[in-house]
């Protein structure tokens, strides 16, 4: 019996190592979308799917024209929000992620 456990020492550090490169995996910051400098200042591209700005990051379908954040529902994107030239100001990024937010969480039955 004694010798089984000795047997498993050897995998008690990778494991270990795994789980360190894990947590810090996980703790590594979000990358931004690419950003331009407006008239207005700066000026962040929208993209098709995932994007990012300040830890803040929502999904976006072109083809359906909504936002959307996982575990709610889609939203259309508001009319206020100038998105034709695939870019958008800080403030228009905060209030796409605020309207994927504010979407009806999605229900299983």
């Amino acid at each position: 019996m004694q010798n089984a456990i000795l047997n498993r020492r050897p995998y008690r550090p990778a494991a270990m190592m795994l789980g360190t490169a894990l947590a810090l995996t996980a703790c590594a910051p979000i990358p931004d979308n690419p950003t331009r400098e407006g008239s207005a200042g700066a000026e962040i591209a929208l993209v098709p799917g995932k994007n990012c700005y300040q830890n803040l990051c929502f999904y976006y379908d072109s083809r359906r024209n909504r936002v959307s954040i996982p575990g709610k529902e889609g939203a259309p994107v508001p009319g206020r929000v100038d998105i034709s030239d695939g870019y958008m100001t800080p403030s228009e990024f905060r209030t796409l992620h605020q309207t994927a937010a504010l979407a009806p969480t999605i229900t299983r039955d």
